[in-house]
């Protein structure tokens, strides 16, 4: 388990103590998250779909958690990462993009017809 000091700090806009981390390691945390948004990994195709949705900012920080929650449990269970079952097509998600390929190619004026390949 990762032990952090934290600081209770009180904010006045919502008038509660808010705990906040390590600036050292969050700093280094955010530095991960944003070197893992280009890559063709779960965390960079997660950070690609969040930035759009919620901002870049929010993105990184989200994906930063996500590695702190990765590399907590991977140091609790003393094993290595895999992203093996990312690299999977989900059968949905294959017809899903079949059919929007389809459909673009016959907004286009064409006629298709889909066999699998060998």
């Amino acid at each position: 388990m990762i032990f952090i000091r934290r600081a209770q700090v009180h904010d006045p806009t919502s008038g509660c103590a808010c705990i906040r981390g390590s600036q050292w390691f969050n700093r280094d945390k955010l530095k991960c998250a944003w070197g893992a948004r280009k890559t063709p990994t779960c965390l960079g195709r997660t950070f690609r779909r969040l930035e759009v949705r919620i901002g870049k900012k929010k993105a990184a920080l989200a994906i930063a958690h996500t590695i702190l929650v990765i590399v907590s449990h991977l140091l609790a269970a003393g094993t290595s990462y895999e992203e093996t079952r990312y690299d999977q097509w989900n059968p949905r998600q294959e017809a899903r993009e079949r059919q929007r390929a389809l459909t673009a190619l016959e907004r286009l004026g064409y006629t298709v017809t889909i066999e699998r390949a060998a």
